[in-house]
């Protein structure tokens, strides 16, 4: 435990004061170097006037655990300002160090305080240690969950969920995001951004479990919120997830109308970025509505602006669903051969559109009578998708490879193809001909 020199001593150098500034002129250096070092004791009054000269109230000196629960209180102001200016490391150095020095003092004398200290440096530890970060902010809990301090609490748990959807366990995230959002229910102005942020990473999780239904209510009550107290921290992004929670409820005209307020918001913060995100997606849902005109001109203007910026896979996503509306609005493989063979080329197999460009250029080959080529795109296509009922065009490939299963007299299989692609929910928009 800390004497009570060694108290006045660490307060000191926190504030930065040498000990003659520290006693003034009343009491010499001398006496407060003795005192510092355990020889003598200040008398009431002289550890009063050096309480007041460092601005804490004298029960600091007489209390351990009131020291170390001060020592923690200024540590959190200090580290919570670190962090703000993006100074992780240095946060990272401060906290550690002062967990370092606690000298086995009660942890439940703390559990407060402590749980916000484990917080911000699991905070610190996000961006450059993923797996540290989690083992902080789950020790941070364990000492929050002690305690009523939901604020620090609601952070920890939002961390910990957004962790998980990292690592791809969704149960899990959804779980931590689920506790985070209930203790901010209630959430007052001054807090309203974590509540949105943290809606707002529930509600990615409940579009990647395909939770549908619960999504939409959920988004529609937030963005209800944003609206009535006017804080449009993350208006966009609520609105692009609600519009994909549409496409793939097969509403298309809300996904339009969703996109549309959220590339209203974008151009109003000057977030280019996530704008022209927007125009691929309208072009997508236009497409899916039939209306390949405004399909091609929002991915035009997506394709040049990203093309411009360099900014390579959101250009190739572009390129990528101008071929699918090109195919579907009767244009001759020859006038998108070239930019889909290009596609083809740089994408990978874990991109999702990989099975709908192979299905594409299947069909082309097919109308071709190109079967051999065709069949092999085709098993392609059907081996790498991942989800066929999330695909808008492998359904083609289906219906491909019944066609050749028919033209080849192999009718078992031509009718399991064509069940497939009648399971499907995007059915095909374009006729199949070959001879």
């Amino acid at each position: 435990m800390l004497t009570l020199g060694q108290k006045i001593k660490a307060i000191r150098k926190e504030k930065g004061l040498t000990q003659a500034e520290l006693v003034e002129d009343r009491i010499t250096r001398n006496q407060l170097s003795l005192i510092e070092n355990g020889i003598n004791n200040p008398s009431i009054s002289t550890l009063k006037f050096i309480a007041q000269r460092l601005n804490v109230p004298m029960s600091y000196f007489l209390s351990n655990d009131d020291f170390s629960m001060h020592k923690c209180q200024r540590l959190v102001t200090k580290a919570e300002s670190l962090l703000d200016a993006g100074e992780d490391d240095k946060a990272i150095f401060e906290i550690e160090s002062f967990l370092g020095g606690l000298n086995g003092i009660e942890d439940d004398t703390l559990s407060d305080l402590l749980g916000r200290v484990y917080t911000l440096l699991g905070i610190a530890h996000y961006s450059k240690d993923k797996a540290r970060s989690k083992q902080v902010l789950m020790e941070a809990i364990k000492y929050l969950e002690q305690t009523d301090h939901k604020l620090y609490l609601s952070k920890a748990y939002n961390y910990v969920g957004v962790l998980y959807d990292n690592e791809g366990n969704l149960e899990q995230a959804e779980s931590y995001l689920a506790k985070a959002n209930t203790l901010m229910i209630n959430a007052n102005l001054e807090n309203a951004i974590l509540k949105l942020n943290i809606a707002y990473n529930l509600s990615f999780i409940y579009l990647k479990q395909e939770k549908y239904a619960i999504l939409i209510d959920f988004v529609n009550d937030n963005l209800k919120y944003s609206r009535k107290y006017k804080i449009f921290h993350n208006f966009g992004e609520f609105n692009m997830v609600l519009s994909a929670a549409y496409r793939y409820t097969f509403n298309n005209k809300q996904a339009i109308l969703c996109t549309l307020k959220a590339i209203e918001y974008f151009q109003f913060s000057d977030d280019e970025v996530n704008k022209y995100t927007c125009y691929i997606n309208l072009g997508i849902f236009y497409r899916l509505s039939g209306d390949y005109e405004n399909s091609m001109k929002y991915l035009e203007m997506a394709k040049k602006y990203f093309e411009y910026t360099e900014k390579t896979t959101k250009a190739l996503n572009a390129n990528a669903e101008t071929v699918k509306t090109l195919f579907l609005a009767d244009n001759t493989y020859d006038h998108f051969s070239k930019l889909l063979n290009d596609i083809l080329n740089d994408i990978s197999d874990s991109d999702e559109n990989k099975p709908d460009l192979l299905s594409i250029k299947g069909i082309c080959l097919l109308e071709k009578n190109d079967i051999d080529g065709a069949s092999k795109l085709f098993a392609e296509a059907e081996a790498i998708a991942k989800k066929p009922e999330r695909s808008e065009f492998i359904g083609y490939a289906y219906l491909g490879l019944s066609k050749i299963c028919k033209h080849n007299n192999e009718w078992e299989n031509a009718y399991k193809y064509l069940d497939k692609a009648n399971a499907l929910p995007n059915k095909a928009a374009r006729n199949i001909n070959f001879e």
